[in-house]
């Protein structure tokens, strides 16, 4: 399978990433209710929480235009109010040795796939909703350096929270983008899933889920 094609089964539009790391074994199967993580979306995240968001997450380019990750065809977000996001930052990974320093851009939302939590947590990820403003400058859209004052902190779950991650193998990541830790977000993963991906990558991933320690209930 081709990068670009997995890179739109992943809907992937990410910045870059350090290195992928090196793979550990995966432990053994146990099914877990599915989580929701809320907060209330009228700002009234603890400070701390927001502050750091705000004052670590990376700014990004995303070229002529940014995309909603999770249209099962590519649509363009507008640039005219601030784009709701996904953004992480690994504290571990059970697999990967390498990842991301600090707060990063993980995955675009648009108003079809809008939703108020993190849908499904995973342990090792502080995962944040969050609404960022972004610039159209000489025809490239990009998140600059964010300021508390600029930067709506929806949701939070911290790395503590969740599921295990998806258990992930070598196919995966020489055909995915290197230091695509998010990728093994249980969010993401459904989000795939529910977007109608090739066959050969969807039945893969069944595999993959088949083999992971813990599972979404929706899954299961």
């Amino acid at each position: 399978m081709s990068i670009g094609l997995l890179s739109f089964a992943v809907m992937r539009f990410s910045p870059s990433r350090s290195g992928s790391g090196r793979l550990e074994p995966p432990a053994h199967r146990i099914q877990t209710p599915r989580l929701m993580v809320f907060v209330p979306a009228n700002g009234h995240m603890s400070d701390p929480i927001r502050r750091g968001i705000s004052e670590d997450l990376h700014a990004v380019s995303f070229g002529k235009g940014v995309a909603c990750d999770y249209h099962e065809r590519p649509k363009e977000l507008a640039v005219d109010e601030p784009m709701l996001a996904e953004c992480i930052r690994v504290a571990a990974h059970p697999q990967l040795t390498e990842f991301p320093d600090g707060w990063v851009v993980d995955a675009a939302r648009c108003a079809e796939h809008a939703v108020e939590g993190i849908v499904e947590p995973t342990k090792g990820f502080g995962e944040a909703l969050v609404r960022v403003p972004v610039q159209e400058s000489n025809g490239v859209v990009s998140v600059e350096l964010p300021t508390a004052e600029s930067v709506q902190v929806l949701a939070y779950s911290p790395p503590t929270e969740g599921l295990h991650p998806l258990v992930i193998d070598q196919w995966l990541l020489d055909a995915s983008e290197p230091g695509d830790a998010g990728l093994t977000r249980w969010t993401r993963i459904l989000g795939m899933l529910d977007a109608d991906p090739p066959e050969e990558l969807s039945n893969h991933i069944e595999r993959l889920i088949n083999r992971s320690p813990e599972v979404p209930s929706a899954l299961g």
